[in-house]
Parts: structure tokens; C-alpha cells; sequence
């Protein structure tokens, strides 16, 4: 008997309502289906042998047992994961008999058959992809619900339709021939475009096979859209060229490697560095241009990544460009995985840090240098942050807390200098931070005087980071001010005493020596008109006229001389004497002299002092020049006029002017070797006075004189 059997008794409550049913017999079969044996479950309830819970079906078993009616049914058993068909009896009431079949593989063979029809069904209907079925002729017999959204058409019109009515290449590219050559090669793969009901245009790729549909040879096509590939495969190009780009413009230089690490391809920067180009760089590896030392640190750290699977981030090292320069780049390398997760390669980028490289050497030896110089100074230098932290200090601050720097570095000043807690009224530092100007005082402590003075430090922007604090102990300096003070108040008292004392020595032997002088001055000029007297008396005595005219001129010469020395005694000066004054008094003698009613004299002379040296031969120079004038320049009785002019030009010379408006030189005169006394004269003391002479006879007489004082 290959049923399963068993017997069973309900237990009921004292309400007489079924709680359980108890197990009395069973058959060989019932052992084999349900995996259980007869003495492990005779006598056994129910609830406790099935393990469910509570006893399974107990209220259709109850109904049978107390009706006698029969029952059957169908159902799955979790506890057992399987499918029972049970016929239920009762023999008497109360009890119950349970004959049943394992029926779970029927039931999933035939679930399966269901679930596979239903499944293909859907799948037919639910691909993405359009299914077609198709004679040889090409003639459509079946589609999914797929090509009926995607061409527009119902199923009725394109089961009226040929396939060449909806594929536009068809008829071209011998798409036709690869649907004839599918009985000799059982399937074809090709792309086609097929034509939507409103015109669109839509590109495809077609599978076909050989299938048998309703017991007659048929092609099978599945159509699939390939749009979006198609304009994926287009951005793709653009992002492969944008990538290309991309990495031929930036600086840095970047590569990838097969599993081998030969070059599979690198951008233009790298190429370049290596000295091939982007075709021939595949396939080589780095002990094709590099040297051997680098190639296989460069292989190292390849192998490490790919085997670690980890990448490395900004590694600094030296590289060989092809023309031998050694440089300096910043290197990253990730490992390349494939789909599956398979390390296949590396990729990595370098950027060149030679000039950034050299810059940071130059600073830290510019740091070194700077530190050099800061411990080198008795000065006390200390470094703050805006809070007044201390970020650094020099050996001059150490040895004058007695801490080292170390110790130091994170203090705070009013904790180091005046062991406060907290930070002092009036702290100098935010001062600073606030206004950003210097600041300076003098700190006293018990036996020690300071010059402490702060500036801000600033970031190339502007913006203040820190604060310099730059200390000085000036107490000997202080003591030896105050000293030099105490000093200098007593040598005042001392020179103002000796001032005295030699201010009125000093004017003693001034005016002495004065008095000398203007003494000297009045006995020359008395001897001088002396002088002048006597050639006057003897010129007296002369009946010749050329004589006597001789005689007046060498005693106009003496009266020049003697009007200077006067000069000196009247103004009391002992060196200059003002020309202009002199000049005047000069030309009223000479007029007075010689008369000339008919003649104008015009005097244009800046107030200019000279030195007796100039002053006596000037004089003289004007007396034979007005002299001349006055004498020879103008017929008797004819209006004339005369100018003397004296002034210091733009060039810092002076110069004299004696002009008239006469009848010019006699033309035997010749004026660059004179023969006549006075104009020798006027040569000789315009030398005297280190000058140049020039004259001019146009409309008159014009003598230019320029010297230097």
C-alpha cells in the first residue's frame, strides 16, 4: 500500500471543545512520507509530533469525527515543506482516520509547467526587446506587445505586413541575403533601422534564428532598440575626445599601464617628458627611456600597488626627462580594475614640482638663515599668534627666561614675565591686531631696563597672522645715558663759562684788529688823494695838452682806487664793499670831471659785494671805459647817452656793460692789440679779475666784460 494511514482520537477541554488529537496508529507508508517512526509517535499528540504549534486541521478533523461525514483535500504542510492530497474517515465518533498521498513532486511539476508557460507568455509580451516571427518570404506571423508600442501599428496590421514595410535597409547592405542565408548558417546579427507608423526612424539590432513555429520553418528576429547605444556610442566618442582634450592641456603628466605595466597610453605632457610620441609609447615600459635606478623604483611601486590593490597619493621623487635634466614630480598611482574587479593595470598621474621644489629649498634655507641670524643677535625676538601665543623665539629669549624653546613655544607673555594667570589690562598685542601699527615701550623689572618694540607680521594678502615682539635690554645704556647726562649738565655750566670768556677775548682782538684795519683803510685813501693832489699841481705846470690829458687820467685811476678804501673805512667792513654804491660815486666824479651837460648816464647795477681784489681793478675798468666815453664818444654839444650795467647771470658769472650810443671807435684803433694806455689797461686788469673781453662799434660803443668773483 503506498498511501499513508493513520489513526487518531480528539482530545477535548471540559467545555467538550476539541484542543488536540491524539495519534494511535499508523502504517509502514505513513513512516517513509512522513520521515517519522511508528513508536515515536504512537501515543503522541498531535501539536507536539508536528511541531506546528497547534495540531494541524484540528477543526476538519473534529468535523469528521463527530459527523462521520468524509473529506478530502489538498494542501501544503510547512513543517514538512510538502504537498499532501488527505481523505479523512471516521470509524467512530471521536476518532477519525487520515489516508493521505505526498504529492509535492506532481504538484511542482506541474506548477513548474504553468509557471514556464506564464512565464514565456510574459517574457514574450514583456520584453524590452521586439520579437518577430517571420516566414522565409519575410512575411510577419507573430510580434510581442514591444514591437507594437514601438512601431505604432496594432498586431492585426502588422500580421498583414512584410518585414521590408517596416526595415528601410532591407533592401540594402544585403540585409535581405542574410535573412535567405539562414537555413545554410542557422543564425544571423545585424543592425538595421526600422520605420514607426508616424515616420520615425529607429535604430535596431537584429538576432535572427531558425525556429519551428506551428510546425513549419520560421525565422525568430529579436529586434532590440538601439538608441540609446547608439547616442551612448556618440557621447562616448565625445567624452573620449573631450578626455583627450582634457588631458593634453592639463600640465601634469598621466599614463596607463597593462598588468605587465608597458604603456597601454599617456597624454601629450608625458609623451613629451619621455621623448616618444602618443603612438609609439604603447606597448613600452620604463627601462625604454629611463634609467635603470628609476625604471625599477618606478616598477616597485607599480607592482606594490597592483599587488596591495591600494593606491599611493603624492609621492615626491626625481625623474630623467630625454634631453637628462633631473627633475622633481608629485606622483599618484591607482590600481585598474576591470568589470570583475581584476587589478589589469595601474593608472597614474605626475606633476612636475622642480620649480616648487626649489622654491621650498630656498625657503628652508631662508628659514635656516633666518634662524641663524635671529640666534646670532643679543636681541630677544619672540613670535606670536593674534592671541599672544608664542609660536617661536630665538636663543637671546631663552637665556633670559632660563627655559629652553621647546618649553617656551605655546606660552603665553604674562605667564613667562609676571607669572599672571591671565591676560594683562591693556595687552599691546590687540592693540596691534586691531590698528595694525607699531608699537613700542620701556619696561622696567628689578634690576633690568627693557626696550621692547611690536610690529604686526602680514600675509601676502595684507591680513595680519602674527605678531613680532623684538626686546633689547638697555639698562647699561640707560645707566650710561644717564650718566652722560649728569656729565653733560656740568660741561654746559663749563662751556657756557668758557664761551663767555672767549666771546669777549674773541671781540677784543676783533675790534682791535678792526680798528687796525680802518686805520690802514683811511691812511691809504689820504695817501691816495695825496697822490691825486700832486698830479693835479703838476699837470698844472704842462702846457701840452696830450700831457696834461695823461696826467688827468693816471690821477681818475688813483681817485678809483682811494673811493674804495674810503668805502671800506665809511661802512666799517673789512672785506666787501657794495658796488652799486661804489659805481655811482665813481661815475659823479668822473662826470663832475669831465661835465658833459649833453650826456645822460643811465647805472644799472644789482646791489653786488666784492672783495677789495675785484672791486679796485672793476673800478678802474669803468673809469677808462666812462672816461673814454666821456671824452671822445660825442661831438661838443650833441646829446648822448652812456650805460653801465652790472648783474650775475643765470649762470652764476657776473657781468659788466659799458655801453654808448657815439661815433664808435676811430677805425685805426684796433681793439685786439690796442696801442693806446687805456685800453692796454683795460686788458690787463680784466685778466686781473680772470674775465673775457669783447666790444662792439655798431651804433656806438658797446664793452662786455664777464668774470667770475
Amino acid at each position: 500500500m503506498n498511501e499513508g494511514v493513520c489513526f487518531h482520537e480528539i482530545i477535548y477541554d471540559k467545555k467538550g471543545s476539541p484542543v488536540d488529537y491524539l495519534i494511535t496508529d499508523c502504517n509502514p507508508a505513513y513512516e517513509s512520507i512522513i520521515g517519522l517512526k511508528r513508536h515515536e509517535v504512537i501515543g503522541q499528540k498531535a501539536s507536539e509530533v508536528y511541531g506546528a504549534g497547534e495540531p494541524p486541521y484540528l477543526s476538519t478533523y473534529a468535523k469528521v469525527a463527530e459527523t462521520g461525514e468524509q473529506t478530502y483535500f489538498e494542501t501544503y504542510f510547512p513543517p514538512f515543506d510538502k504537498y499532501f492530497k488527505i481523505s479523512a474517515i471516521s470509524p467512530e465518533k471521536g476518532k477519525f482516520v487520515t489516508i493521505f498521498n505526498d504529492i509535492t513532486e506532481y504538484k511542482n511539476l506541474k506548477d513548474d509547467l504553468q509557471r514556464t508557460i506564464n512565464e514565456f507568455n510574459y517574457l514574450f509580451d514583456s520584453m524590452e526587446d521586439a520579437l518577430f516571427v517571420g516566414d522565409l518570404e519575410g512575411n510577419i506571423l507573430d510580434v510581442n506587445e514591444t514591437a507594437v508600442k514601438r512601431l505604432g501599428y496594432s498586431k492585426q496590421e502588422l500580421l498583414s505586413m512584410n518585414i521590408k514595410d517596416i526595415d528601410e535597409l532591407y533592401d540594402e547592405d544585403g540585409i535581405n541575403d542574410n535573412i535567405l542565408n539562414l537555413p545554410e548558417n542557422g543564425k544571423q546579427k545585424f543592425e538595421s533601422v526600422h520605420i514607426t507608423n508616424n515616420g520615425t526612424r529607429i535604430p535596431v539590432e537584429i538576432n535572427s534564428n531558425l525556429i519551428k513555429y506551428k510546425e513549419k520553418t520560421a525565422v525568430l528576429s529579436v529586434v532590440r532598440n538601439i538608441t540609446d547605444r547608439k547616442n551612448a556610442e556618440k557621447l562616448i566618442q565625445r567624452k573620449i575626445q573631450e578626455q583627450k582634450a582634457l588631458l593634453s592641456s592639463t600640465p601634469a603628466y598621466v599614463y596607463l599601464k597593462d598588468s605587465k605595466l608597458n604603456y597601454l597610453t599617456a597624454n601629450d605632457a608625458f609623451c613629451k617628458v619621455v621623448g616618444f610620441s602618443i603612438e609609439n609609447i604603447k606597448g613600452k615600459n620604463d627601462f625604454d627611456f629611463l634609467p635603470e635606478k628609476e625604471a625599477e623604483k618606478y616598477r616597485s611601486d607599480d607592482t606594490s600597488v597592483m599587488e596591495s590593490r591600494k593606491p599611493i597619493y603624492n609621492l615626491e621623487e626625481k625623474y630623467t626627462t630625454s634631453e637628462g635634466e633631473i627633475r622633481w614630480a608629485l606622483t599618484s598611482k591607482v590600481p585598474y580594475f576591470d568589470t570583475e574587479g581584476n587589478v589589469i593595470g595601474i593608472v597614474g598621474s605626475s606633476l612636475d614640482i622642480t620649480e616648487r621644489k626649489r622654491m621650498y629649498e630656498k625657503l628652508e634655507r631662508a628659514e635656516y638663515e633666518k634662524r641663524a641670524l635671529l640666534n646670532s643677535t643679543s636681541e630677544i625676538v619672540v613670535y606670536h599668534d593674534l592671541e599672544g601665543k608664542i609660536l617661536w623665539c630665538n636663543k637671546a629669549a631663552t637665556k633670559f627666561t632660563g627655559l629652553n624653546c621647546r618649553d617656551m613655544i605655546g606660552q603665553y607673555c604674562y605667564k613667562l614675565l609676571y607669572n599672571k594667570s591671565e591676560i594683562c589690562d591693556n595687552c599691546p598685542i590687540y592693540e596691534i591686531v586691531k590698528t595694525g601699527k607699531h608699537y613700542e615701550e620701556t619696561v622696567t623689572f628689578t634690576n633690568k631696563i627693557l626696550n621692547v618694540k611690536k610690529d604686526p607680521v602680514r600675509n601676502t594678502s595684507g591680513d595680519i597672522i602674527g605678531i613680532i615682539t623684538v626686546t633689547n635690554d638697555i639698562t647699561d645704556r640707560v645707566k650710561t645715558e644717564e650718566k652722560i647726562e649728569k656729565y653733560a649738565e656740568e660741561l654746559e655750566k663749563i662751556n657756557i663759562e668758557l664761551e663767555h670768556r672767549v666771546r669777549k677775548q674773541t671781540e677784543d682782538i676783533i675790534n682791535a684788529e678792526r680798528t687796525r684795519e680802518l686805520e690802514l683803510h683811511h691812511r691809504i685813501k689820504n695817501n691816495l688823494q695825496v697822490i691825486s693832489s700832486l698830479l693835479s699841481l703838476q699837470s698844472e705846470k704842462f702846457t701840452d695838452d696830450e700831457v696834461k690829458d695823461a696826467f688827468i687820467d693816471t690821477q681818475n685811476r688813483v681817485k678809483s682806487m682811494s673811493l674804495v678804501h674810503n668805502k671800506l673805512y665809511q661802512t666799517k667792513g673789512l672785506e666787501n664793499v657794495n658796488s652799486k654804491d661804489y659805481i655811482e660815486d665813481l661815475v659823479d666824479h668822473l662826470v663832475g670831471l669831465y661835465g658833459g651837460s649833453n650826456i645822460t648816464i643811465k647805472i644799472d647795477v644789482q646791489d653786488i659785494y666784492f672783495g677789495i681784489d675785484t672791486i679796485i681793478p672793476l673800478g678802474m675798468i669803468i673809469t677808462e671805459l666812462l672816461s673814454n666815453s666821456l671824452k671822445y664818444a660825442f661831438f661838443d654839444d650833441e646829446q648822448g647817452e652812456v650805460y653801465i650795467g652790472l648783474y650775475r647771470n643765470e649762470e652764476g658769472n657776473y657781468k659788466l656793460i659799458v655801453a654808448d650810443n657815439g661815433k664808435g671807435f676811430s677805425e685805426d684803433i684796433d681793439i685786439e692789440e690796442p696801442n693806446t694806455l687805456g685800453l692796454q689797461l683795460v686788458n690787463s686788469l680784466v685778466d686781473q679779475i680772470n674775465g673775457d673781453f669783447e666790444a662792439e662799434t655798431i651804433n656806438g660803443t658797446k664793452f662786455v666784460i664777464e668774470f667770475n668773483n
